[in-house]
């Protein structure tokens, strides 16, 4: 008689280490390789060398808002499209290598302006926070062990963006719930003649990095099935609280890797031959990686009685 994912988790032992679980999600995704064709197909779409381009997108944008930016928004700034649609994901072909990479396809451009050009920019950045939501449902699937395809999919793949987005949302709002305090010490230094962005610049980069590290699980707890956000980022919190080093060593270990992928695969770049080389071993590493965030999480979160682990379980 087969056994369910439920089951094939409950039998992982206790607290696997990082590199033994690293391993596992190789593990896992080699019976399922074919699930990293949505970082596949974005990185073709990079290659083509096709862009679409708004022109003058500054122009768009309030006088107010664009010089409350350091040396302000300039009207004549061009955003290309390519690169609103991969910033979401772990993609090879970004902006600083896309003229690095040999190409067969004809270079073409077509030039937006006006409210059509933000119209787009706007549409293309939604495309893309789907495209990463859709990625992150493939990957959560892939570590519970369940089907990729269908309603149930596209359904939970909608599910995991919105609650995503609920999920930055609040940790922006707590970011600046919690700089408040040091917004009146900027004040302070203002009134005696001292310049305060050195300390509001530190305290910002401080206290993001810390709700950045504390809730870096909440949405890879979304993909296994969570579907409240509350409990998904109490889950988290817990997690790292408990597993403070084993979570930082696994966070730079996915740092230092992700970091070092292109540069290493930047010597294929050179070939038209050799791109799609490149292209599938970067969706390969990104998704083992990120398929070892989220079997951390659920190995040392997973408990039939927990709230979370109950999601995953009747999912599964």
């Amino acid at each position: 008689m087969s056994e369910s994912p439920g089951e094939r988790r409950s039998r992982l032992p206790e607290h696997v280490g990082i590199i033994d679980t690293i391993g596992l999600s190789f593990g896992l995704l080699n019976r399922r390789p074919y699930l990293i064709w949505i970082l596949i197909v974005i990185d073709v779409i990079a290659w083509t060398g096709y862009r679409l381009l708004v022109v003058g997108a500054g122009d768009s944008v309030p006088e107010l808002v664009r010089n409350a930016f350091p040396g302000g928004i300039e009207g004549t700034s061009t955003i290309e499209l390519v690169n609103v649609l991969t910033w979401p994901v772990p993609n090879l072909l970004s902006d600083a290598r896309l003229s690095e990479a040999a190409s067969p396809f004809p270079a073409a451009a077509h030039q937006f302006d006006g409210p059509a050009g933000v119209g787009l920019v706007l549409l293309m950045a939604g495309i893309a926070i789907f495209l990463a939501a859709a990625y992150l449902t493939l990957v959560g699937r892939l570590v519970a062990e369940l089907p990729a395809r269908g309603l149930s999919f596209l359904t939970d793949s909608v599910r995991t963006m919105y609650s995503s987005i609920g999920i930055v949302a609040m940790l922006a709002g707590l970011l600046l719930f919690m700089i408040l305090p040091f917004g009146a010490g900027a004040v302070g230094l203002l009134v005696i003649g001292m310049d305060p962005t050195v300390l509001l610049f530190l305290s910002t980069l401080i206290l993001a990095v810390w709700l950045g590290l504390f809730f870096a699980f909440s949405i890879p707890a979304l993909a296994l099935g969570e579907r409240n956000i509350f409990r998904a980022m109490r889950t988290s919190y817990q997690l790292v609280q408990g597993n403070f080093l084993a979570v930082v060593g696994l966070i730079l270990i996915f740092l230092l890797v992700r970091a070092a992928t292109p540069h290493a695969l930047s010597v294929f770049l050179d070939s038209q031959w050799s791109i799609p080389f490149a292209i599938v071993v970067n969706a390969y590493i990104a998704t083992g990686l990120i398929a070892a965030f989220m079997l951390f999480f659920q190995n040392r979160t997973f408990d039939s009685t927990s709230s979370t682990g109950s999601a995953i379980a009747q999912n599964g």
